[in-house]
């Protein structure tokens, strides 16, 4: 997996909530996957203001990866560590 140095994850390990941070584009979709592959939340981007505020108060402790789809068929990856 090819992880992107533009998306910043803040803070990095995280427990409560986290910012991801990117040139974030409308009609973007996050998604937050776990380290079995498995999407545990999606969120479908409608406003652009460079940064989404992630809840992670349901997430067991671990590894989560965020992909970031976007509409001309683009992906971009980064990971993080929930505690």
């Amino acid at each position: 997996m090819n992880f992107n140095k533009k998306i910043k994850i803040i803070p990095n390990p995280a427990n409560k909530s986290c910012t991801v941070k990117y040139d974030v584009k409308n009609g973007d979709q996050l998604n937050l996957i776990d380290v079995k592959g498995q999407v545990v939340k999606t969120i479908n981007i409608i406003n652009s203001n460079d940064e989404v505020n992630l809840s992670l108060s349901n997430l067991n402790q671990g590894l989560y990866f965020v992909q970031i789809n976007r509409k001309n068929g683009k992906s971009l990856t980064s990971r993080f560590v929930v505690e």
